[in-house]
């Protein structure tokens, strides 16, 4: 019996509400028409199939070049930088470059900020290639970002490690 009380409680006050916020059809067709009426003199534009396979993808994502960021931390300023010879835009990073941007800070701690940067700049170009990598179709070019970014995260690996050994040496130094 309680069973029933309870089933009856629950489902009475379902059922009026239903009734109460219930319209009907022609109450739906004049808001529909009223609606329609706003958007008349709105122009609108339909993207169709054929629209869509005209695009071309491209990398929403560009990473800079080290060396941009370098100058740019360096202070070089915008007219100095327009002087200065430009490699050309690809993102391999050379092991020659990550060596000279890690010794060329002078304490221990700086050497250890820039090797975090380093990794942050890695973890960006990956995920750059990554990008690159799924917006393609042809599987020649995804074969060739595939292989960058294996190189990329072999890169990645070895700056996390010497952003560890950095990161050890400071500690020591800092417990002296």
């Amino acid at each position: 019996m309680e069973l029933k009380k309870i089933v009856t409680a629950v489902t009475l006050p379902l059922l009026l509400c239903s009734f109460l916020f219930s319209q009907n059809l022609a109450e739906l067709a004049k808001k529909e028409k009223e609606r329609r009426e706003k958007l008349k003199g709105k122009k609108s534009v339909v993207v169709t199939n054929a629209d869509l396979a005209k695009l071309k993808k491209k990398a929403s994502l560009i990473v800079p070049q080290s060396i941009e960021i370098r100058e740019e931390r360096a202070g070089v300023s915008g007219s100095e930088r327009k002087s200065l010879p430009r490699e050309s835009p690809s993102l391999k990073t050379k092991e020659s470059d990550k060596r000279e941007f890690l010794t060329s800070a002078s304490g221990p701690e700086e050497r250890w900020m820039r090797a975090k940067e380093q990794v942050e700049l890695l973890i960006l170009k990956i995920n750059a290639l990554w990008q690159e990598f799924y917006s393609l179709d042809d599987a020649t070019s995804q074969e060739s970002i595939q292989r960058k970014i294996d190189e990329a995260s072999l890169n990645l690996q070895k700056a996390r490690q010497d952003e560890e050994k950095l990161k050890k040496e400071l500690e020591r130094l800092q417990k002296k």
